[in-house]
């Protein structure tokens, strides 16, 4: 279970995970395909619920850079 709340996100009830495991023989395939997946998935509420996701982590990391003073 991950806590998202140092993030600003209040619902904590998000669990992730990931696994695998690709033998790339055709390229060109495989990044058309993953081109294909992420037009599709910006079109919908998982993908902009990512893209808030990724902009929250963006800003945090922005933070954390400004607080480390890097």
């Amino acid at each position: 279970m991950i806590n998202f709340s140092i993030l600003g996100i209040e619902n904590n009830n998000y669990t992730i995970s990931a696994s695998a495991r690709v033998a790339v023989v055709n390229h060109e395939d495989l990044i058309r395909n993953a081109d294909y997946a992420i037009d599709l998935l910006e079109k919908t509420k998982l993908g902009d619920m990512m893209k808030d996701f990724a902009q929250k982590i963006g800003e945090f990391y922005g933070r954390l850079k400004q607080f480390l003073g890097a």
